[in-house]
């Protein structure tokens, strides 16, 4: 194959029926971005927010999650997050629940065996937030670090351990 200066044959213009299909419906998979519109949002019960003991505040945090974010749809043998189904591309089932754990902890021994890198001082933390907190394990070990600080985690899924 050598190099001239004649263009390249003219393609052929795609029309729908030359598009593969979703497994799901009919409609053609097309590689560009479309607009998503948002999922209604579930409104709770409005919750009275007058309590001043610890038990009612933690009781308000836990009435916000509805039973639908919970009821995890399964796709080819995986489980995800039921927010906004799709959008997110990573599952929530064991086997990413362990995958987060190697992750971290190879992220953990990389930057010296220690959570975080940034000059904190101990007595000075109150709060920490974690976005996408995961299986909550940052979040744990920073408590541990820092036992006096507030620790808020906020993840798609409602995977985190109890205790």
């Amino acid at each position: 194959m050598g190099i001239t200066n004649e263009p390249p044959p003219a393609r052929k213009q795609a029309s729908a029926a030359d598009l593969p299909t979703s497994e799901i419906g009919t409609a053609p998979v097309l590689n560009e971005i479309s607009t998503i519109e948002p999922a209604p949002l579930e409104v709770d019960d409005a919750v009275d927010d007058d309590g001043s003991s610890i038990d009612e505040q933690i009781t308000t945090y836990t009435k916000s999650l509805s039973s639908s974010i919970v009821d995890y749809p399964v796709d080819y043998g995986r489980r995800y997050h039921a927010f906004r189904r799709g959008v997110y591309v990573l599952p929530n089932d064991d086997l990413e629940m362990e995958r987060l754990e190697v992750t971290h902890a190879m992220a953990v021994k990389a930057i010296g065996n220690r959570p975080y890198l940034a000059p904190l001082e101990k007595d000075k933390v109150q709060r920490i937030l974690d976005i996408g907190t995961g299986i909550g394990i940052w979040a744990i070990e920073m408590a541990d670090v820092f036992p006096n600080a507030e620790i808020i985690g906020n993840d798609l899924s409602a995977i985190q351990p109890g205790w």
